[in-house]
């Protein structure tokens, strides 16, 4: 009898920890968007009765929540997601499911597709983005320090690539930019920062800039004039690697009050192809 029990208190202690670890995996809520067979009138938490259109332009997620497009489908698209602090136990996701073409988000408006603010372990993937008025995504911070966005397997490309003779404006996200990818920008609307930003396995094209990524300074100081009073404030750990920079009419990337940052294995073909500034002005 005694034996029987020591069993049973085994089997019951054993339970016990695994049902907190399936919950842990569980946490979260998966949304699906499908501009093919979708239905706004559905719930969108099930492929089958998945969103047709975005539901929102501006959203916040929980940790561990997904939003997921259906593959093949195309979806007009200017999202801002704030306030996401996902954890690395439980990243956000925006990403791609079923099988077929990367889903494409685009935009008509001077605007971006994605706006990622105060965002913390979120990750992009598996997407096609395109705003030949706008800019691709913006990152950005108001409340506190971003940590672990990454952006992976995106391609980004029809980004306003027309000639210019001057640096794009810094002060307004990824559309004034002409950019795929911009951080934060100058002058920064906060003095958080952006960390351990990963941007892997993509392809950028056809824009007037890749990926324009900037700190900030900690003064009141919206200038160049004086660099020694700024006091930079530096993103830190950003890392661009195994992506393609190719046909852009400006820069592939600028790191830009950034440290320990770095950019690996990329290739960068036909970039800077702008007529530039000349003696006149």
């Amino acid at each position: 009898m005694k034996r029987s029990i020591s069993v049973l208190l085994c089997i019951l202690f054993l339970f016990a920890l695994c049902v907190p670890a399936a919950s842990a995996r569980n946490i979260g809520t998966t949304y699906y968007i499908d501009s093919i067979s979708g239905s706004d009138a559905g719930d969108g938490l099930s492929p089958e009765t998945a969103w047709k259109r975005v539901p929102v332009t501006d959203a916040a997620l929980d940790p561990g929540d997904r939003v997921l497009f259906r593959r093949g489908g195309r979806y007009a698209c200017t999202l801002t997601l704030h306030d996401c602090p996902g954890t690395p136990e439980h990243p956000i996701l925006v990403s791609a499911y079923g099988e077929g073409e990367n889903p494409l988000l685009f935009t008509d408006e001077r605007a971006e597709v994605l706006r990622l603010f105060d965002c913390s372990y979120l990750t992009v993937s598996d997407l096609e983005i395109t705003a030949h008025n706008g800019g691709g995504i913006w990152i950005d911070t108001y409340s506190g320090d971003s940590r672990g966005v990454t952006l992976e397997n995106l391609t980004i490309h029809d980004i306003q690539n027309y000639k210019v003779t001057g640096r794009d404006g810094l002060h307004a996200g990824a559309a004034v930019a002409r950019a795929c990818v911009m951080v934060k920008g100058l002058p920064a609307r906060s003095r958080y920062l952006v960390h351990d930003l990963t941007i892997r396995g993509c392809e950028m094209y056809d824009c007037g800039n890749g990926v324009s990524d900037w700190g900030t300074w900690s003064d009141d100081t919206d200038s160049w004039d004086d660099p020694a009073k700024m006091n930079m404030l530096y993103n830190r750990d950003h890392r661009i690697e195994n992506c393609y920079f190719h046909d852009m009419d400006a820069e592939a990337l600028i790191f830009g009050i950034c440290r320990n940052s770095v950019m690996t294995h990329c290739r960068v073909i036909d970039c800077c192809q702008g007529e530039g500034v000349d003696e006149n002005g």
